[in-house]
């Protein structure tokens, strides 16, 4: 995977690229460590997203749980079967 992050005023964006599988959600993990640490938001920009597996899921759930209540995760323009599997894993509150 390839991840672009940018941080404007307290939002943090991270622009993915690749296959959040088992391969790759490790690599998710480590890029998103601390990154919501003094953030009111964190966009995932997962338009270049192809494949997300339950690795990946799991990996997002770190993301949303390790980054407190005041902290808002939204995952912006997922579409076909990657915005399908979160809605079918309960995430489909997280698109936007």
């Amino acid at each position: 995977m390839e991840f672009e992050k940018s941080i404007n005023g307290k939002t943090a964006t991270v622009k993915a690229s690749g296959k959040l599988d088992s391969v790759g959600a490790p690599e998710f993990t480590a890029a998103m460590d601390g990154i919501a640490k003094g953030m009111d938001e964190v966009v995932l920009d997962f338009e270049h997203v192809s494949y997300i597996s339950s690795a990946g899921l799991r990996s997002v759930l770190k993301l949303v749980m390790g980054s407190g209540k005041k902290t808002r995760i939204s995952i912006v323009n997922a579409d076909g079967m990657t915005a399908e599997v979160f809605r079918t894993a309960g995430f489909g509150s997280l698109l936007r």
